[in-house]
């Protein structure tokens, strides 16, 4: 009765037949001394390739679950059981912003008797407004020397500061002074209040003060 060569090779079962009485498979040389002469029962379960190939054995049967000795339920090994796996982590919650403006979004747009359009951003909480002169002293962040056609800016004119979420403007002793909206002459060293849209008057230069992006 042949043996059936039950070796598995690169994870497949061999399945040559081998003739009674050889020690070692044909095929792929496995030692057939332990393996016992296939019944018929096993070669008629045997799958042929629809085409008449090789005939090709049923795949081995699954290992047997253990079972408890403590009850009839049936155990599982833990190998088998798949990885627990951690839930996923919710994202941060967005913090809404605040429509409250912050010193960086003020600016001022020239509107008359300078470069119409140009614009100054408010970037850093302390803002001067004058003109450059280095041999005096004085370097305002806004250097208004060349928008200044009419020469009426003095070299420290103004400050425009934002404090308490509020921006401010004061006159710094000019001498052809600072306006909102046309109205009085801001006094020297009297802080007074910036809002978007605002007319502010600098000398004889004519800003339009914005906030949040207002064109």
């Amino acid at each position: 009765m042949p043996i059936i060569c039950q070796a598995t090779i690169d994870g497949q079962v061999c399945g040559y037949s081998n003739p009674d009485g050889l020690d070692f498979c044909d095929d792929c040389g496995s030692d057939l001394r332990n393996q016992v002469a296939a019944d018929s029962n096993i070669i008629d379960a045997e799958v042929i390739d629809a085409e008449g190939g090789q005939a090709k054995l049923p795949p081995p049967p699954l290992p047997a679950l253990s079972a408890s000795t403590g009850g009839p339920e049936t155990q599982i090994s833990s190998q088998a059981m798949p990885e627990a796996v951690d839930p996923p982590v919710p994202a941060p919650a967005t913090t809404p912003q605040s429509d409250t403006p912050t010193n960086g979004h003020g600016k001022l747009v020239v509107l008359r008797n300078g470069p119409v359009g140009k614009t100054y951003v408010l970037d850093v909480p302390e803002i001067r407004i004058g003109r450059w002169d280095a041999d005096n002293g004085h370097f305002p962040e806004i250097d208004l020397t060349d928008d200044d056609l009419d020469s009426k800016i003095s070299r420290s004119h103004a400050k425009i500061t934002f404090e308490n979420a509020q921006y401010v403007v004061e006159d710094l002793g000019s001498l052809n002074g600072t306006f909102i909206n046309q109205g009085k002459r801001l006094v020297q060293g009297q802080k007074a209040p910036l809002n978007n849209g605002d007319e502010l008057i600098v000398g004889k230069l004519f800003f339009r003060f914005e906030v949040g992006g207002t064109s």
